[in-house]
């Protein structure tokens, strides 16, 4: 039995050395779940970090994108759009200017008369001639220059209406001493623009008895004093 005894003893020494060789695997396993995990919680953390990456590139092409387009509309803005406004803006007032010319050259001759030949400068302002050479302001009679002025205003209030197509005093016109300093042949002759007007209401303030003739309603005012108030004669 000691025989036996001590033959058996190697395996009781070998099963020892196989547990602690067991231990010791059993602590390897246990560190390389500890370092697994750890590796797939930076794994996690790491796709984390790539998708926000991601989402980040993502925006930022987005943005690329858009700071292209951006760049390229104000290269357009710049370089074609605002000379093509430009250009519409030129032939716009041109043909403005023309028709607002043409009315004025209109209203002008019929009331001083064909001796004079008018039109407007670029800066739409009245020039007179007469014989091929322009006439300074200054030089015309009260007359003359009371018919710039009223020929002016008739034209500027067609071209504005043949514009704003929906502004609410297109057929009414009022003017103030429209005959100052006129002789009798241009006070008759605007008999002959007032009918031209065509327009539903024409309200004139006016010292000339003559213009009662060319209206269908008077009202006369009188002054008491420092107060104007309606003549009921």
């Amino acid at each position: 039995m000691k025989e036996d005894i001590l033959a058996y003893s190697k395996f009781n020494n070998l099963l020892k050395i196989k547990k602690a060789e067991l231990n010791k695997a059993i602590e390897r396993e246990k560190n390389l779940e500890i370092s697994l995990a750890e590796l797939k919680k930076e794994l996690e953390l790491s796709n984390n970090e790539i998708k926000e990456i991601t989402k980040k590139i993502k925006e930022k092409e987005e943005k690329r994108k858009n700071l292209i387009n951006l760049l390229e509309l104000q290269d357009w803005l710049t370089n074609q759009f605002s000379n093509l406004i430009g250009f519409i803006e030129r032939n716009v007032l041109i043909k403005v200017r023309y028709e607002f010319s043409r009315l004025f050259n209109k209203w002008f001759h019929m009331i001083a008369g064909e001796s004079f030949e008018s039109q407007l400068d670029e800066n739409f302002s009245p020039v007179i001639m007469q014989g091929g050479i322009e006439m300074e302001y200054s030089f015309l009679s009260g007359g003359e220059r009371t018919a710039v002025a009223l020929a002016y205003r008739l034209a500027l209030n067609q071209t504005i209406n043949s514009i704003l197509s929906q502004i609410k005093t297109k057929d009414l016109v009022i003017l103030d001493e429209p005959t100052e300093g006129f002789s009798e042949t241009q006070i008759n002759k605007i008999r002959d623009v007032f009918n031209e007007l065509k327009i539903n209401q024409l309200i004139i303030v006016s010292h000339e008895p003559h213009i009662d003739s060319f209206v269908d309603n008077v009202i006369k005012l009188k002054k008491e004093g420092e107060i104007s108030v309606l003549d009921q004669q």
